[in-house]
């Protein structure tokens, strides 16, 4: 799944590897070969064989890979697939785009969407990361403001108490 492993050997013979050339990007178009991915994975899967999807964090390229297979043919929804995946893998974020993507072949396979791109304060994430991004921009934004006021108003005390000392 990744474009950095592309050349990459793997050491074991008798291998039947499937590269995609793909970069974790804000430009990457998941959807242009992802037919071809997810059939390559369902045919080793009814022929009996097993298939390792990886990039190099796992968290966005081939986390999408999976959750997208998940929609195709497990019939999940996206917001199904996406937490199954999470709940086996802690580190699962596609990326702004692969979301998108992902929302967008959810449409075409399943006539339906579950998840949405939604503007936050953060910038337009998933509505699936809801609960993550509203305690990530209140906390954010109340560390923010407290340094903005109370450094302020620290800033008005000492100019205040050098004041009253020359009086």
């Amino acid at each position: 799944m990744a474009e950095e492993l592309y050349t990459f050997r793997y050491p074991v013979e008798g291998l039947q590897v499937y590269r995609a050339n793909l970069k974790d990007s804000e430009s990457e178009n998941l959807l242009q070969d992802l037919d071809s991915y997810l059939d390559f994975i369902h045919t080793a899967e009814q022929k009996g064989g097993h298939v390792l999807v990886h990039c190099i964090a796992g968290a966005s390229r081939s986390a999408s890979l999976v959750i997208a297979y998940l929609v195709k043919y497990a019939g999940m929804s996206l917001k199904e697939a996406y937490e199954h995946v999470s709940e086996c893998r802690e580190n699962v974020y596609p990326n702004r785009n692969f979301w998108r993507c992902l929302i967008e072949f959810e449409e075409r396979v399943r006539n339906d969407n579950t998840v949405e791109i939604r503007p936050y304060l953060t910038g337009d994430e998933p509505d699936i990361h809801y609960d993550y991004i509203k305690s990530r921009s209140l906390n954010g934004w109340f560390k923010e403001l407290m340094m903005f006021f109370g450094m302020g108003l620290m800033i008005l005390l000492i100019q205040l108490y050098d004041f009253t000392k020359d009086i």
